[in-house]
This record gives structure tokens, C-alpha cells and sequence, in this order.
């Protein structure tokens, strides 16, 4: 699967040098502060310590009106972290700098405290945006095998949107990994299903289903292909896993064996029975895990049929 990483042009290169001149800018200012209000410390330590406390005082007022990070929110890649950071650094160590710089010189230093709240705004919007929990790789869980068993009861959009585009540029070993633990843990593959079938998954599907019609096509890629709203896809999809079978596919072929559509609904049916007929004792135990999902759905009998004649 191609990867969608690109290298830096010439606008980048800009950019960076734009964003750091910027930064430079900033810290050179901190710095500047920083000298200037050790100096007063020096001439006037309890009225220092008396402008921090209020400042201090006023960030923790101001902070217990804070929301937590939505949860639909992206959270930040490793680059952006940096970044962000960075802002928390300058932007709120900066805004606390000049705004005690501006309390110390009373109301001649109107102008200060404001560009001091102002910093320290932006500098605590740098911190809720850190606050965001990052997925941990689902190809070497930090958590250990049961990290994503201790996981809420259904993935958010955010956490969906960034598993997917994880997944990307995984091969071999790694992807199959990673589809071992879509199918292995159903909160994961619920939040999918759920958030697919509402086409907000749609962009980063596009990318599987697009893999998923090549020869010898990623095993990953047919099973996530298999959650494209478009039918025509859907059923390609399961075609493809039929031709190269394994336990990893029956909770997507079971997905897709209550489908909407008839004509991917059967393909699924038809595959399932397949798969058990030929090796029960593998597909078995899958199948009945996997039923568990949609025993209340439309189409759940015929399934639930397959897990009874498997059963004999």
C-alpha cells in the first residue's frame, strides 16, 4: 500500500524557516523578560511574590472552567507535539513572564498584561491539545495483549480516524498484527463498523479499497475494505478474503453477512460456509465469538444458523 507520506518541497522549507524565525523571535523575548523580572526579584522580592501569586491564583481559577479535550478530537502526531511543546514553553512561560512584568508596573503596564493573558491563552490552549490521548500502536501495544480490552465501549471518531491512518503504511508482519487485533478485540472493530457506516471513515478507507482489488491484495486491506459504505466495494472485498482465507476474517465476513445489500450478504453466507466446512474446528470458535455482535440484527438467523449445523 502506498504510503502517503511526501517529501518536503520548497514551500515547506519556507515555512520552517518562517515558523522558527517566529519562535526565535518569541524566545528571545522570553529571555528578555526573564532577565528583566530576575532584576526585580532582586530589587523587590515580596511584591514579585505577590504577582505571582495572583497570576498563579487566576490561571487555576480560570483553568477549573476548562472542559476535557473532546473526544472526537485528533489527537496530535509526534511533529505536532513537538510543536506544541514548543508553544507551552514560549507562549505560556512568555504570557506568565510579561504578565507580571505588566502587574509590577501597575497601570503603565495595561498594555503588558494583556499580551501576557493573551500568551498564557494560547499557551494553555497548547496544553489542552497535549491532554489529548494518542493510540498506542496497535502493532506493538505498550499495554500488553490486553491493552484494548481496558478501552471504553466504543472507539470515538478521532481515535478511528488516526487507528486507520496508522494502519497505511503497515506490511508483512505488522499489518498482520494489526488485524489480528481488529479481530480479536470488538471494541475496536465496533467503532469502525459504527463510524463507516456513517461515511465519516470514508477518506481513509479509500486507500484499502483501492489496495483491496489488487492481485495477492494486503489481507488488511481486504478486511478493511470490507467496511466501505459503497456495495460493489463491500462485496469485492469479501470476494477477496475468499481467496485467501483466515480466522482473521470471519468477524468482517460476519459483519458483512447481515448486510443491507442481498448481494454481499450472500457472498459472506456463502464464504462462512465454506470456511467451516472445511475446517470447522479453526473457524468455529471465531464464528461463535464474532455471532455474539450481531445476534440482535436483521439478518442475524442466518448466521446464527451456521453456528448451530457447525455445532453438530
Amino acid at each position: 500500500m502506498r504510503s502517503t507520506s511526501r517529501r518536503p518541497d520548497r514551500t515547506d522549507v519556507i515555512a520552517w524557516v518562517v515558523v522558527g524565525g517566529i519562535f526565535a523571535a518569541i524566545g528571545a523575548g522570553v529571555a528578555h523578560s526573564v532577565i528583566d523580572l530576575a532584576r526585580a526579584a532582586l530589587e523587590a522580592p515580596l511584591l514579585m511574590a505577590a504577582c505571582l501569586t495572583v497570576s498563579t491564583v487566576g490561571y487555576l481559577v480560570l483553568r477549573t472552567f476548562w472542559r476535557a479535550p473532546d473526544a472526537d478530537v485528533v489527537p496530535p502526531r509526534s511533529r505536532d507535539r513537538l510543536f506544541l511543546v514548543m508553544g507551552v514553553v514560549l507562549f505560556l512561560g512568555g504570557g506568565v513572564a510579561v504578565l507580571v512584568d505588566g502587574i509590577r508596573h501597575g497601570i503603565d503596564g495595561a498594555i503588558p498584561i494583556f499580551m501576557g493573558a493573551l500568551g498564557v491563552w494560547l499557551g494553555s490552549l497548547c496544553v489542552r491539545a497535549l491532554r489529548v490521548p494518542a493510540p498506542v500502536s496497535v502493532a506493538e501495544p505498550a499495554g500488553g495483549p490486553d491493552y484494548f480490552a481496558a478501552w471504553p465501549v466504543r472507539l470515538e471518531l478521532g481515535l478511528a480516524r488516526h487507528l486507520l491512518d496508522d494502519f497505511i503504511p503497515l506490511k508483512d508482519d505488522a499489518a498482520r498484527a494489526a488485524l489480528r487485533k481488529l479481530s480479536t478485540h470488538p471494541y475496536l472493530l465496533d467503532g469502525l463498523v459504527h463510524h463507516a457506516r456513517r461515511g465519516d471513515l470514508a477518506e481513509q478507507l479509500r486507500l484499502f479499497a483501492a489496495a483491496a482489488v489488487l492481485p495477492g491484495a494486503p489481507p488488511l486491506a481486504c478486511a478493511l475494505a470490507s467496511l466501505d459504505r459503497n456495495g460493489y466495494v463491500r462485496e469485492r472485498a469479501v470476494r477477496a478474503m475468499g481467496r485467501q482465507p483466515a480466522p482473521e476474517f470471519v468477524p468482517f465476513l460476519v459483519e458483512r453477512a447481515v448486510d443491507a445489500v442481498e448481494p454481499v450478504r450472500a457472498a459472506a453466507l456463502s464464504l462462512l460456509r465454506a470456511l467451516i466446512d472445511a475446517e470447522p474446528a479453526v473457524y468455529q470458535e471465531a464464528l461463535a465469538s464474532a455471532a455474539s455482535r450481531i445476534e440482535r440484527r436483521r439478518h442475524a438467523p442466518a448466521v446464527l444458523a451456521l453456528i448451530s449445523i457447525s455445532g453438530r
